[in-house]
């Protein structure tokens, strides 16, 4: 079970990448048969665009203390820079520092903001005191459900990560989807 997870999370990761650097190479090859310096700004976006994701990943799979506190700064410029990458708009509304333990939450809902809202939309976090309200607004959002482990692959495996983060440190979630719009509370 640990390697399948593993061996997912590597797809994930991979998967999200993939866009990016196969845009970078089909931008050199293109520069080098043409020498059109219009497709230098193309190779750019993607190149952030990738170390977007990569900074992203690297904290959502970094460990810290439970002690650890984000900045709400750093964790909406986050959150904001890798949603855009999705045509979701992000905002977090929340006190200076962030808990480690709320902050990994938002981490997690933002990679399914792809999967809960595939044409885009936009997104907003409210954070107090260990209670979090997440709401969402774009078409056709799609339910959070919870696929048994044999279904486990790259595309649902951060939807089990965070199910089971938030049974580990026990949190409640309800979550309401009136057409265009849904609601996830959790709470402590």
């Amino acid at each position: 079970m640990v390697d399948q997870t593993k061996q997912s999370l590597v797809a994930r990761i991979c998967h999200d990448l993939i866009t990016p650097f196969n845009a970078i190479n089909l931008g050199l090859e293109a520069y080098e048969m043409s020498k059109d310096a219009s497709l230098l700004s193309c190779i750019k976006e993607s190149v952030e665009k990738a170390n977007t994701i990569l900074k992203f990943m690297r904290e959502l799979y970094s460990s810290k203390d439970d002690g650890y506190c984000y900045s709400s700064k750093f964790l909406e410029s986050l959150l904001s820079d890798f949603s855009t990458l999705y045509n979701i708009n992000f905002s977090l509304i929340a006190p200076e520092s962030v808990p480690y333990i709320e902050g990994k939450i938002m981490l997690y809902d933002a990679v399914m903001l792809k999967e809960l809202m595939p044409f885009g939309g936009s997104a907003s976090c409210y954070y107090e005191d260990h209670n979090l309200t997440l709401k969402y607004s774009g078409q056709k959002i799609s339910a959070l459900s919870y696929d048994s482990l044999e279904q486990l692959n790259h595309r649902n495996i951060l939807k089990h990560e965070l199910l089971d983060w938030l049974k580990l440190h026990n949190y409640s979630v309800q979550s309401q989807i009136n057409g265009e719009t849904a609601e996830l509370t959790i709470t402590q």
